[in-house]
């Protein structure tokens, strides 16, 4: 029987510098990235885009993680609701 922990844990710093690009071509693109269209170089975050880059891929690994699903569900107590407010082109970018 599988334990799920009570806690959300994301850090885009854990992520491998080759995934944490794809997230941000699929943001920047909409589509998923074809051959060679993504390096293994890392990206400086706090020196990328708009800021709202992290928040949507926190809320893409909700969704990807079963915490979230189209049928609504409850975020855990460490998700802080507020990050995602304004960010409108979330169900574009990763549906």
């Amino acid at each position: 029987m599988e334990i799920k922990a009570d806690r959300w844990n994301f850090d885009h710093r854990c992520m491998s510098p080759r995934d944490l690009n794809t997230c941000l071509f699929i943001l920047e693109q909409g589509n998923m990235p074809k051959e060679g269209e993504v390096n293994d170089e890392p990206t400086e975050m706090e020196l990328y885009g708009t800021g709202a880059e992290v928040p949507l891929i926190e809320l893409a690994a909700l969704y990807a993680h079963g915490v979230l699903s189209k049928d609504g569900g409850r975020l855990s107590d460490s998700v802080d609701p507020n990050v995602y407010d304004g960010l409108d082109n979330v169900g574009e970018a990763f549906v």
